[in-house]
């Protein structure tokens, strides 16, 4: 075994999952190794959520609601699906 070492590695995940071997976050959004990296992954996953529910009938305006957002992101996120 030439040039291989041991490390010693606890591995502790982040906000979103308890462990990151297990994790099925990609690397891309990871915050171990992208900035911003948790707050890029929950608003991919806010947006996607409101599309499925427009699809499913909601109103902006419920919506709005349920997210706790701006009248704009709902439109903005309901638009750009199309």
């Amino acid at each position: 075994m030439t040039g291989r070492k041991m490390l010693a590695y606890k591995d502790t995940g982040c906000k979103l999952n308890p462990t990151c071997l297990d994790c099925p976050i990609s690397t891309d959004v990871c915050p171990l190794f992208t900035p911003g990296g948790i707050r890029k992954y929950v608003k991919k996953e806010k947006i996607s959520s409101i599309r499925i529910l427009h699809q499913e009938g909601k109103t902006t305006t419920e919506l709005t609601k349920i997210f706790n957002v701006s009248r704009s992101t709902i439109q903005r996120a309901t638009h750009n699906a199309k």
